[in-house]
């Protein structure tokens, strides 16, 4: 998809016509590409089970990037009340999950300083 729309940039305009949604779609692009060759092939890599989960973190930022991406320029997703509403309730259980893992992160920590 983004390899197809800088295509079509550069052959209507000449250019690659890159503003922030598109950029951050590409950048959710490349992540999420990172995440999935590190997630396959992380042994042939040569990669540590700690330089693994490192790296596939990285995967949280896709879909905050690919969000915004999909709502700003998403004709597919504006166009359809009932889709728009899925988005964002992708996007809400996104938040929930986020946010348990923060506090299962945080809480053993605090759980250590107590004692």
């Amino acid at each position: 998809h983004g390899s197809a729309m800088l295509a079509y940039d550069l052959y209507t305009t000449g250019e690659l016509m890159l503003d922030m949604p598109k950029t951050l779609g590409l950048v959710a692009l490349v992540l999420l590409t990172i995440a999935v060759v590190t997630a396959i092939w992380w042994k042939p890599l040569g990669l540590s089970a700690k330089q693994w989960m490192r790296l596939h973190k990285l995967a949280y930022l896709v879909f905050p990037l690919a969000f915004y991406h999909g709502i700003v320029l998403g004709s597919t997703i504006n166009s359809s009340r009932p889709l728009l509403w899925v988005f964002y309730a992708m996007g809400a259980v996104y938040l929930l999950i986020l946010v348990r893992r923060i506090k299962k992160a945080v809480a053993p920590r605090q759980a250590v300083r107590v004692q």
